[in-house]
């Protein structure tokens, strides 16, 4: 509920045989954030679960940008605070 996501591609069609980019755009509300893929020292990941069919393809891992430190009391986490895109490659 404090995190909009959207799907977004590098192009309008699947074309068999080439490699396709997907982003997943995630916007945080103000005082929230996303945390990467080693979150430090509290929180989760972020998790994608695909469903697609064994001869359609398959959806390689997430890209993460570089993260920042996340002060939270005396832990530290990491992750991105506003707007981020994790990127995934569909063949």
């Amino acid at each position: 509920p404090h995190v909009r996501v959207e799907l977004i591609s590098e192009k309008d069609a699947i074309i068999p045989g080439q490699e396709l980019v997907f982003g997943i755009r995630f916007r945080p509300d103000p005082d929230w954030h996303l945390y990467w893929r080693n979150p430090g020292d509290s929180g989760l990941p972020p998790r994608v679960e695909w469903k697609t069919s064994p001869s359609s393809g398959r959806f390689g891992p997430l890209e993460h940008p570089v993260p920042v430190q996340i002060p939270y009391g005396p832990l530290v986490n990491f992750g991105y605070e506003g707007e981020v895109v994790l990127i995934t490659r569909f063949s």
